[in-house]
């Protein structure tokens, strides 16, 4: 789907005319929804349709909220399992829960703290299966860097 030109006043206006004709605009909704085991508002999706179509003006791509936590609840399920990463492959897949934070801060309340629930077991389970280390997994310069960055696996920290 082609968001270039893509305004929340747009996605708004869209919203408002035909909300569920265009199940693109719905599909990760539905995702969202599955994982906080509740549904949304038309609120919550006006207000979250606004925030990601703002950060897809910034970034130029789509950013879907269930998705990205399905990255996080992936990358975890991997650190857990066999999967053996490379300090880049591993510093990236760490870039997941670094863009869920940028957006979930930006979320409206109540669905603020539904997200950062779903968050803090995800994040409980990677924290059992990793050990804090001193220095950031990749250390990028002027960034901000979440706990997650300085984190290791434990099968792999000696």
């Amino acid at each position: 789907m082609h968001h270039m030109g893509v305004t929340p006043d747009k996605v708004i206006a869209t919203l408002q005319k035909e909300p569920y004709k265009n199940p693109d605009w719905w599909e990760d909704d539905e995702r969202l929804e599955a994982q906080l085991d509740r549904p949304l508002g038309v609120e919550e999706r006006l207000r979250l349709k606004e925030l990601l179509y703002g950060q897809c003006a910034r970034t130029r791509q789509p950013r879907k909220i269930g998705h990205l936590i399905e990255m996080w609840r992936h990358v975890v399920q991997s650190v857990a399992g066999d999967y053996c990463f490379d300090q880049y492959e591993y510093a990236a897949s760490l870039g997941w829960r670094s863009e869920l934070e940028g957006l979930v801060e930006q979320l409206p309340a109540p669905l603020k703290g539904d997200v950062r629930r779903v968050l803090d077991a995800i994040d409980s389970e990677f924290r059992s299966l990793t050990v804090v280390v001193e220095k950031p997994t990749l250390p990028r310069p002027n960034t901000t860097l979440g706990w997650w960055e300085y984190r290791l696996p434990r099968k792999g920290a000696t």
